[in-house]
């Protein structure tokens, strides 16, 4: 049995995101997994100076002063089942894609400087001591730990394009390491690792760090980051259930069996392609189970889930529309496309594609390669988000993220954000097909220390009625509508610089016609190398 998969799908389901920018010689400190810290002895950061993707965000040096929900801590204790960290977002309904590089530590209990995973968020957990590593892996309310709910999520590691891991500065301990530890407070560097997240299930390997043979090294290697956890983390985790195993190790992943020959496969970087071979389960042994509430009492209160239910809750999360609630209309956008983009490659070009959200809900581009003027099909980039008069409030900006697909990361190359009221010239809003709706262009500017950003993106954007409604609408007289409901304050959240937002009063859109129409050309997507 094989597994077929196609990278344009990847993009937004899995761990196609987790990596960033390509290695700058103007890094001013060593690659992450070169770097060794007693635990006692850690820096406040190990990566102060940062390179392209700018500084890191958190700190290493985390204690009782750190401890709070709002914690930066990028130091991951991974050390039994009732006592281990996960990384996930720092920011609330965010992606792995697009918070990779600044993951924090969320910890199962309390007492290493991070902020405390709130109750209710493991739903699940298997533990396999192996000879050759220690594996976490089972299922969450990822909600809990900030991810958006729909999120498929990505991969992370000590690596990354340019060396640096992700989150940068990420540093791992444990104690159980070295073999034969008796002793639970000393904690050893783990210095490669991995982890999965997403999709509501969570895998963290981590590799002994005595064992520094490539196949050691394999087994946490991080490159096949697109076949996701059943391939990465071959377990048994089942939901309900927490259990501890002593089992065998896998195999290196790539590595199988055909024919009696022992084959390696590469994952490509492009394409749709398929897996030649079925991830197995290592067998295991001497398993303990415990129960939920014997192991974790961090005693957080949980936020509201995307299942709208928790414990003292209103029953309904911050981005969800009231129970029953249909929207008033459909936002329609369509990404038209860029100019004078910064090239990220050799070639003195870029692979742009663009990540556009509004609330929850995200949509990408395809990739058009090779240029840094990219015009979209409009078949791939044109996007419906849904209204809600419940929600105006919170609507805040329409936010665009450019992207350059690298090989096997992307890197950063700008944004833009349109805040409500510039939805329109002059506040007269229109239907998407109006002959009267004009494109729009805004320039791209960057958030992110030490990285540039150049150019313009083009789009369209108008209202759209929803299927099931038989009458005209006034979509002016709706727009006003959602405006005065949004104020005082436009934006719902106040975005951070330097995680990917700007602030919506920053810069705001140009109205002129940036050279290309919203039905011209179609997106070069092929593979085809120079």
């Amino acid at each position: 049995m094989s597994s077929t998969v196609a990278l344009s799908a990847l993009l937004a389901a899995a761990a196609a995101l987790s990596g960033a920018n390509a290695q700058s010689s103007s890094t001013s400190v060593a690659p992450l997994a070169a770097q060794t810290y007693a635990y006692a002895d850690l820096p406040y950061q190990v990566e102060p100076y940062g390179g392209e993707r700018g500084n890191q965000v958190g700190y290493n040096k985390c204690n009782s002063t750190t401890e709070n929900q709002d914690s930066l801590c990028q130091t991951l204790i991974a050390n039994a089942i009732d006592d281990f960290c996960l990384w996930s977002s720092p920011k609330e309904n965010e992606t792995i894609g697009d918070t990779e590089a600044y993951e924090v530590a969320w910890c199962s209990k309390k007492g290493h400087g991070a902020r405390a995973m709130p109750d209710g968020t493991l739903q699940g957990v298997s533990v396999i001591r192996t000879p050759d590593y220690v594996m976490y892996a089972g299922f969450l309310d990822q909600v809990q730990v900030n991810l958006a709910a729909d999120d498929y999520g990505g991969e992370l590691d000590p690596h990354g394009a340019d060396l640096m891991g992700n989150p940068m500065g990420g540093m791992v301990y444990s104690n159980q390491y070295p073999k034969g530890n008796t002793d639970n407070n000393t904690l050893t560097q783990v210095v490669e690792w991995k982890q999965f997240i997403g999709g509501n299930q969570f895998c963290l390997m981590i590799c002994d760090p005595s064992k520094t043979d490539a196949n050691n090294v394999g087994l946490c290697e991080n490159r096949y980051d697109e076949v996701g956890i059943s391939y990465n983390c071959p377990n048994s985790a089942q939901k309900g259930k927490y259990e501890v195993c002593d089992g065998d190790s896998m195999s290196p992943i790539g590595q199988y069996v055909s024919n009696g020959v022992t084959t390696t496969w590469t994952q490509p970087w492009s394409g749709s392609w398929t897996v030649p071979y079925t991830a197995t389960v290592p067998s295991s042994s001497n398993c303990r189970t415990f129960a939920s509430t014997d192991l974790y009492t961090a005693g957080v209160k949980p936020t509201v889930s995307a299942s709208g239910s928790a414990a003292g809750g209103s029953g309904r999360n911050t981005f969800s529309p009231l129970p029953a609630e249909l929207p008033v209309a459909l936002l329609r956008l369509q990404v038209i496309g860029c100019r004078d983009l910064v090239a990220k490659d050799k070639s003195g070009l870029s692979d742009p594609f663009v990540a556009v959200s509004l609330l929850r809900d995200r949509h990408q581009t395809g990739v058009v390669k090779k240029t840094i003027n990219p015009v979209y099909a409009p078949a791939d980039a044109t996007f419906d988000f849904p209204i809600y008069l419940s929600l105006a409030d919170r609507l805040g900006v329409v936010e665009f993220v450019v992207w350059d697909k690298d090989m096997l990361r992307k890197d950063y190359l700008g944004e833009a954000n349109i805040p409500l009221e510039d939805w329109f010239r002059d506040g007269n809003a229109f239907a998407f097909d109006d002959a009267e709706n004009k494109p729009i262009s805004a320039p791209i500017v960057s958030t992110r220390v030490s990285i540039a950003a150049a150019g313009t993106i083009q789009f369209k954007l108008g209202f759209v009625s929803p299927a099931d409604r038989q009458s005209a609408q006034d979509f002016s007289e709706l727009f006003s509508e959602l405006v005065k409901r949004s104020r005082p304050s436009l934006v719902s959240a106040p975005p951070t610089e330097g995680i990917g937002t700007i602030r919506s009063n920053q810069i705001g859109p140009e109205f002129q016609d940036d050279g290309l129409t919203s039905d011209e050309g179609e997106s070069s997507d092929d593979d085809e190398e120079e």
